[in-house]
């Protein structure tokens, strides 16, 4: 639990045909998660490898979980995650 009422959770499932949209809802109410708060997300497995690979900079897989996670300020910038090299 983080205080901080500005922080939202995203986990985007790498298991899309299983992990439908009510499946998610399901697993969000056994943890009672917020939902203003806590997203899951899932798709089409191309578009989310691309949202992985390119916006999170983590690998995907389809059926991998992975505990990894990363940080997005305000400004939308990764924060936390590999490193980047700078500019």
């Amino acid at each position: 639990e983080i205080p901080d009422p500005d922080l939202v959770a995203v986990s985007l499932t790498c298991d899309p045909d299983n992990d439908t949209p009510d499946a998610l809802r399901r697993y969000a109410d056994r943890f009672e998660a917020d939902p203003g708060r806590w997203k899951f997300l899932t798709g089409d497995m191309a578009v989310i490898k691309d949202v992985a690979n390119n916006s999170f900079l983590l690998p995907a897989e389809l059926g991998v979980h992975s505990e990894r996670g990363v940080v997005f300020d305000r400004r939308g910038r990764l924060r936390i995650g590999r490193k980047q090299s700078r500019r």
